[in-house]
């Protein structure tokens, strides 16, 4: 077992997509995985962050609290990851990456909440 925080992660779309995606569920779900892990992979990447290769394991929920259509998608993410020359580098602080990075309005908005190690 790797000695590193984790973190929730949920990716969410606006509901006003909601209609699109139930008459279109296999595509946008699809979809919606992807993207998610290319962000976390992409960010987790990039040198102003991690600049390693992060684990995370990812499952799809379509309702919500409510019993609503409410697709969504949470994410447990390894708080660290390998660098290219295979050293395992720790996130630094409370957050997976700078809270200004994930919190923006697009079209969906990542929420990241630190778990504890």
């Amino acid at each position: 077992m790797v000695d590193a925080p984790y973190f929730h992660v949920v990716f969410t779309v606006p509901s006003e997509l909601n209609p699109l995606i139930y008459a279109n569920k296999r595509l946008l779900y699809t979809l919606l995985y992807r993207a998610s892990a290319d962000t976390l992979s992409t960010l987790a990447k990039d040198k102003r962050y991690l600049n390693a290769s992060i684990g995370f394991m990812s499952i799809l929920h379509t309702w919500g609290e409510a019993l609503n259509f409410h697709p969504h998608i949470h994410s447990v993410v390894l708080g660290g990851g390998l660098t290219k020359d295979l050293k395992f580098k720790t996130v630094k602080g409370n957050f997976l990456f700078p809270f200004e990075i994930v919190f923006i309005p697009s079209f969906y908005q990542p929420r990241l909440q630190y778990k504890g190690t």
